[in-house]
C-alpha cells in the first residue's frame, strides 16, 4: 500500500490490491493525510507518522466508530518531520506507545465527547503541540513526557488527560512564546493515577537542567480546572505522587486547583518546587490540596488573592527556597513545617494554620534545622494570622532560624487538651541558633513550656543560643506557661513592647565563663509581666531601663552571679517577694521598685534623686514574715557579706499593711513578764542569726536620701547600719541592736558584732533603740529622734555576764526625745522606776536588772551629746536618765521641759557620772541627783534655762558660766542664783590649780567648807542680761 492522500475508510481510493485487513507490517505515513472513519484499523507493528527528514504525515480519526489500534510503538514526527494525529467525533486511538525523536514537530489533537487516545507511554522529544478539548480524553498508563518543549492544552469541562506520570522540559528552543506551555483551563483536568498496578511519579515541569526561564510552563486556570495526582485501586499504596517543578512558572488561577491524593482522605503526594521554578496559586477559589509542599534551591511558591494551599503532612523549605502567602482570604494549611534554610513570608491579611484543619500537629514547626543556610519565617501586616498546634522550634539540630512577626500580624502557637505535654514546646535556639523578633504591633501567643537556648530545663549545647525580642508599641508576646532561659540566650522587651508570661522564668545552668544570659526591658511603655523568676546557677543579667517595667506576680529569686538593674526615670520593678542573693540588685537614676518582701543576700544599691524603693509588706498576717531582710543566711557561703546602699537622694519606704505581732521583752522591775513594745512581724532584719558567720551591712547616705520603715528594725549576728552624709532613717517602732531573743538564738562573742552609726548631719528617728544580748555598738554623731535607748537581754549567758560588750558612743550627737516614742517607767514607784527613763542604768547582774546600761557603756566622746526635750514638753511630760555617762565629751540640754539625771536616787545605780566635757543648759530644766561630778566640769547656763540640784551637799566644778559670764569662785545655789538654780544642792566653783599647788588648794578647800557653815551666804550677784 502506498499511503498518500487516500481516505483509508474508502477501499476504492486505495492504490490497487485488496483491503489489507489487520496490518502486520510497520507502516510509514510521511506525506498526505489518512482518514479512519467508521471502521477499525489495526496495526500489528509500528506506525510512523511524519517521521523522517522533511516528512509530514497526518492521521485523522473521526466518528463514533472510528478506531485505530497500534500494537507496537507509534512515532509521531521526529527526525525533522512533522506528524499529526487528530481524534474527533468520538473516535478512539489505542497506541502501545507514542514516541518522537529529536527534531521536527509532533501534533496531537483530541476533541469532542467520546474522542479518546489511549497509550501505554508517551515520549516526545520533538516540539510537541497537544490539545485535549471539548470533553476529549487521553489516557496514558505510563509516563507522558514532553522533553522537547512545545505546548499542551487541556481545555473545557470534561476534557481529561490522564497519565501515570507527566514530564515537561524546555526543548532546544528554550522559552516558549505566547501562552503557557502546559495549560489546563476552563474545567479541563490533568489527572495522574497509576494504572494496571504501576507506580506513578507525578508531574515534572522543566526537568532538563541548565536552563532558566520566567515563562509560564504550567497553567491551571478557570473554575473546575484541575490537576489531580493520585492512584486508582490497582496502584500500590507505596506509590509516590508529586508535582515536581524545576524551572519556569507554574500557575493555578481563576478557580483552578491541584490535588495530590493517595486515597480518599489520605494524602501522600506533594508539590516540589525546585531549581529556579515559580509556583503560584492565585485568586479566590484557586487551590492546591496535596500531601506536602517542598520548596528548595532558588525556587519560589506563592499563594495569594484568596487562594488556598493545604498540605496534609508537612511543608518544607530548604536552601534558598521562598514561600509567600499573601492577601486577605488566602490560607495555607499543613500538619507541620520544616525549614532547612529558605524564607516563609505570611502577609497582607493572609492566614496559615499548622496541625489544626484535620491535622495532628505531630510534626510541629521547625524553623532552621540542620546546618545550612539561615531559615527565616515572617508574618507581617494587619489581619495576618498564623495558628498552629504542636511543638515549635526556631534554630534546632545545628541550624539557624529566625521568626519575625510585625506590623499587626498575629501568630498563635497553641495546644489543645488532647495533645501530650511534649508537643507544647516553644523554643528558640534549642540546639542551634534561634531568634524571634516581634515588632510593629505584631503579636505572638504561645502555650506550654518555652525555652530560649536548650529545651526546657535541659542544658543547652555549647555554642547554641536563643533570643526573643518584643519591640514597638502594641507589639506583644503572650505565653501561657513557663519559660527557661539558658546560657548565651536573651529576652528583650523594648520601645513600648510587652511580654506576659503566666508561669515562671527560670534560668538554670552552670557556666563559669563570661558568657551570660540576659533579660532586658527598655523604653517607655515596655513591660514584662511574669508569674515568677528564678535565676539559678551562674545566673543571668536583667536590665530594666529608660522607662521599662518588670512586673513579677509572686517571687523573684536571684542566685549565683545573677544581677538585676532598674535604671532611669519611669523604670519600674514590681514583685511580691524578692530574694536578692545574686551578684547585684540595683535601682538607680529615678527608677522605682514596688515590692512586698525583700531579702538581700548579695548586694543592693538604691541610688539617685527620684529613685524610689517601696516595700508594701506581706499580704497575710503571719508571725514569721518580714519584708526587709539584709542577710545571706542560707543563701550564700558563710563569710560572704550581704550589703545594701541607699544613696544619692533615693527614697526607700517599707510599710506593714496588716496587724502587728508584738515582740516580748523583759522590763526592769517586772522581770520576764510580757511587755508589748514592738513587732517582729513588721520587722526589717539586718544580718543573719547570732550564731552565723554571715556579715551584713546597710549604708544610708547622701543629702535627700531617706528610708522610712513602719515596723521594727533588727540588727542581728554580724551587722552594720550606717546613716551618713545628711541622710534620714525613720523607724516607727523600735530599733534592736544584737537582739535575738525571739528566735531563742544564743549569741557568742565570736559571731556577734552589731554596729549602728548615725553620722554628723544625718538623722535616725525610731520609737526606741534597744541593745540586746550580743556585741552591740551604737555610734551617734548626728541626730537621734527616739523615745529612749535601753539595753535588754534574755539569754542566760548574758545574765551570767559572759557575752560581749555594749557601747553607746555620743560624739557630736543630738538626742531628740520624741513624744510618740517608748520609754521605761511611769513614775508610779519612786526610787525604783522613774518616769520616762530614756537611758536606764544598772550595776549588778540580776534577772530583774539585766536591762539597764552599766557604767562605761554610755560614752560621751569629744563631740558630746545634746538632749532635746521639746517634744515631751509639748505634751507636758518630763524625762529622766538613770544610767551614767563617761568620756571626754559634754552634755547639753536644749528644748523646753525637764530632763533629770536620776542616778543618785536609783537603788540600781551606785556609780557616778565621770564625763569631763562639761554641762550646758540652753533651754528648759536639767536636774542633777548626784553631787559627784568630775571637778574639771564646767557648767554653762543660758538665759531662761534652769539647773536643778536635787541632792544634799556640794558639787565641785571648775567653772560656772551664766549667759556668757564666768562667775567667781565660791558657792552658788538656789539662794544666790535663783533665776538659774533650784533644789537643795550647791555648786562650789573652784578652778583647777596648777599641779604644783595641789596642797594649798586642798587647804583652801577645807577652809571654805568650814566658813560655809559659819558665815551667812553671799547676796546674789548681778548677772548680765537678767
Amino acid at each position: 500500500m502506498a499511503p498518500g492522500t487516500e481516505d483509508w475508510t474508502n477501499p476504492a481510493s486505495w492504490d490497487g490490491g485488496a483491503a489489507p485487513g489487520p496490518w502486520d507490517v510497520a507502516e510509514i505515513l510521511n506525506g498526505g493525510t489518512s482518514r479512519i472513519g467508521n471502521d477499525v484499523t489495526a496495526v500489528a507493528g509500528a506506525l510512523d507518522i511524519g517521521a523522517g527528514a522533511s516528512g509530514s504525515g497526518a492521521v485523522v480519526i473521526s466518528g463514533a466508530n472510528a478506531r485505530l489500534e497500534v500494537q507496537w510503538e507509534t512515532r509521531l514526527g521526529g527526525g525533522g518531520g512533522t506528524g499529526l494525529i487528530d481524534v474527533s467525533g468520538g473516535g478512539v486511538a489505542s497506541l502501545a506507545s507514542l514516541h518522537a525523536g529529536p527534531g521536527g514537530t509532533s501534533i496531537l489533537r483530541i476533541g469532542g465527547a467520546g474522542s479518546q487516545v489511549n497509550a501505554g507511554a508517551v515520549n516526545l522529544e520533538t516540539v510537541a503541540d497537544i490539545t485535549v478539548r471539548d470533553e476529549g480524553a487521553m489516557s496514558v498508563s505510563g509516563e507522558f513526557g514532553m522533553h522537547g518543549g512545545g505546548s499542551l492544552l487541556v481545555h473545557g469541562a470534561g476534557s481529561v488527560l490522564r497519565t501515570g506520570e507527566f514530564a515537561y522540559a524546555l526543548g532546544p528552543g528554550g522559552t516558549p512564546a505566547g501562552e503557557a506551555a502546559v495549560r489546563v483551563a476552563d474545567g479541563g483536568t490533568l489527572a495522574l493515577a497509576g494504572g494496571a498496578g504501576g507506580a506513578v511519579g507525578g508531574i515534572r515541569i522543566g526537568e532538563t537542567g541548565g536552563k532558566h526561564t520566567d515563562a509560564t510552563l504550567l497553567l491551571v486556570e478557570g473554575e473546575n480546572s484541575r490537576i489531580a495526582i493520585g492512584r486508582d485501586e490497582s496502584s500500590p499504596l507505596g506509590s509516590h505522587y508529586s508535582l515536581r517543578l524545576y524551572q519556569g512558572v507554574t500557575r493555578i488561577a481563576g478557580g483552578g486547583g491541584i490535588t495530590a491524593k493517595a486515597d480518599e482522605g489520605v494524602y501522600a503526594g506533594g508539590i516540589d518546587v525546585l531549581g529556579s521554578a515559580r509556583f503560584f496559586v492565585d485568586g479566590t477559589g484557586s487551590f492546591a490540596d496535596v500531601g506536602n509542599l517542598s520548596v528548595g534551591d532558588h525556587a519560589i511558591a506563592r499563594i495569594s488573592g484568596g487562594a488556598s494551599l493545604r498540605s496534609w503532612t508537612y511543608g518544607s523549605i530548604y536552601g534558598n527556597g521562598r514561600v509567600e502567602i499573601t492577601d486577605t482570604g488566602t490560607l495555607f494549611s499543613s500538619d507541620g513545617l520544616v525549614m532547612q534554610g529558605g524564607e516563609l513570608v505570611l502577609s497582607g491579611g493572609a492566614g496559615m494554620n499548622t496541625g489544626l484543619d484535620g491535622g495532628t500537629g505531630t510534626r510541629g514547626i521547625h524553623i532552621g534545622t540542620l546546618a545550612g543556610p539561615v531559615a527565616r519565617a515572617r508574618a507581617e501586616g494587619a489581619g495576618t494570622l498564623w495558628e498552629s498546634v504542636g511543638p515549635v522550634h526556631v534554630g534546632k539540630d545545628g541550624g539557624e532560624g529566625i521568626l519575625e512577626i510585625s506590623d499587626g500580624a498575629r501568630v498563635v502557637f497553641g495546644q489543645d487538651d488532647s495533645l501530650s505535654p511534649d508537643r507544647s514546646f516553644f523554643s528558640a535556639g534549642a540546639s542551634g541558633t534561634g531568634r524571634v523578633d516581634i515588632s510593629g504591633g505584631g503579636v505572638l501567643e504561645t502555650v506550654g513550656t518555652a525555652s530560649l537556648g536548650g529545651i526546657g530545663n535541659r542544658q543547652s549545647i555549647e555554642g547554641t543560643q536563643g533570643a526573643l525580642t518584643v519591640s514597638g508599641d502594641k507589639s506583644e508576646w503572650r505565653h501561657a506557661g513557663g519559660l527557661y532561659i539558658n546560657r548565651y540566650s536573651s529576652l528583650a522587651v523594648e520601645s513600648g513592647g510587652t511580654a506576659t508570661i503566666s508561669g515562671g522564668i527560670r534560668v538554670n545552668f552552670d557556666d563559669t565563663g563570661d558568657t551570660r544570659g540576659r533579660i532586658a526591658v527598655r523604653g517607655a511603655g515596655s513591660r514584662l509581666t511574669v508569674g515568677s523568676i528564678s535565676l539559678d546557677g551562674a545566673g543571668l543579667d536583667m536590665d530594666v531601663t529608660d522607662g521599662g517595667r518588670l512586673a513579677v506576680d509572686t517571687s523573684l529569686g536571684m542566685h549565683g552571679e545573677s544581677s538585676l538593674s532598674v535604671r532611669g526615670a519611669g523604670s519600674t520593678l514590681t514583685a511580691d517577694t524578692v530574694t536578692a542573693a545574686g551578684r547585684l540588685l540595683e535601682i538607680r537614676a529615678g527608677a522605682t521598685a514596688e515590692l512586698r518582701e525583700l531579702t538581700v543576700a548579695g548586694h543592693l544599691v538604691v541610688d539617685g534623686a527620684g529613685t524610689r524603693l517601696d516595700l508594701l509588706g506581706p499580704a497575710e498576717t503571719s508571725a514569721n514574715r518580714s519584708y526587709l531582710i539584709i542577710s545571706n543566711e542560707g543563701a550564700r557561703a558563710d563569710g560572704e557579706a550581704a550589703t545594701a546602699v541607699f544613696s544619692g537622694g533615693a527614697r526607700v519606704s517599707s510599710a506593714d499593711r496588716q496587724q502587728y505581732v508584738p515582740y516580748v521583752i523583759a522590763v526592769p522591775g517586772i522581770g520576764t513578764e510580757a511587755h508589748l513594745i514592738g513587732s517582729y512581724r513588721a520587722a526589717a532584719w539586718i544580718g543573719a542569726g547570732a550564731d552565723k558567720d554571715n556579715p551584713a551591712s546597710l549604708l544610708v547616705t547622701g543629702a535627700g536620701t531617706s528610708w522610712t520603715h513602719e515596723g521594727s528594725l533588727y540588727l542581728r549576728g554580724q551587722s552594720e547600719v550606717t546613716v551618713s552624709g545628711g541622710a534620714t532613717v525613720e523607724v516607727s517602732h523600735g530599733t534592736f541592736v544584737a537582739t535575738e531573743s525571739f528566735h531563742n538564738e544564743a549569741a557568742s562573742v565570736e559571731t556577734s558584732n552589731n554596729v549602728l552609726t548615725v553620722d554628723a548631719g544625718s538623722r535616725l528617728r525610731t520609737a526606741w533603740v534597744a541593745l540586746g544580748s550580743g556585741n552591740a555598738n551604737v555610734v551617734l554623731r548626728g541626730t537621734l529622734e527616739a523615745g529612749s535607748i535601753f539595753r535588754t537581754a534574755t539569754a542566760a549567758d548574758d545574765i551570767e555576764g559572759n557575752l560581749g560588750k555594749r557601747t553607746v558612743l555620743f560624739d557630736g550627737a543630738t538626742f531628740r526625745v520624741t513624744a510618740d516614742g517608748w520609754r521605761l517607767g511611769d513614775g508610779a514607784t519612786p526610787g525604783e522606776t522613774f518616769g520616762n527613763d530614756i537611758l536606764y542604768g544598772r550595776n549588778f547582774h540580776s534577772r530583774i536588772n539585766v536591762n539597764g546600761f552599766a557604767h562605761g557603756e554610755l560614752v560621751l566622746a569629744d563631740g558630746g551629746l545634746v538632749i532635746d526635750t521639746s517634744e515631751m514638753a509639748a505634751i507636758g511630760e518630763e524625762v529622766s536618765i538613770s544610767a551614767t555617762f563617761t568620756g571626754n565629751g559634754g552634755l547639753v540640754k536644749t528644748g523646753e521641759g525637764a530632763l533629770r539625771l536620776v542616778n543618785g536616787k536609783s537603788s540600781r545605780t551606785v556609780r557616778h557620772h565621770d564625763f569631763t566635757g562639761g554641762i550646758t543648759v540652753r533651754e528648759g530644766l536639767l536636774g542633777l541627783s548626784d553631787a559627784s561630778m568630775d571637778p574639771a566640769t564646767v557648767i554653762t547656763l543660758f538665759s531662761g534655762a534652769t539647773l536643778e540640784l536635787d541632792f544634799e551637799g556640794i558639787m565641785t566644778v571648775a567653772a560656772l558660766v551664766v549667759d556668757g559670764q564666768s562667775l567667781a569662785g565660791g558657792l552658788w545655789d538656789a539662794y544666790n542664783l535663783s533665776d538659774y538654780i533650784t533644789g537643795t544642792g550647791q555648786l562650789l566653783v573652784s578652778p583647777i590649780p596648777e599641779p604644783g599647788s595641789w596642797a594649798a588648794f586642798g587647804g583652801c578647800l577645807c577652809l571654805l567648807f568650814a566658813l560655809a557653815r559659819r558665815l551667812r551666804r553671799p547676796a546674789a550677784p548681778e548677772v548680765p542680761g537678767r
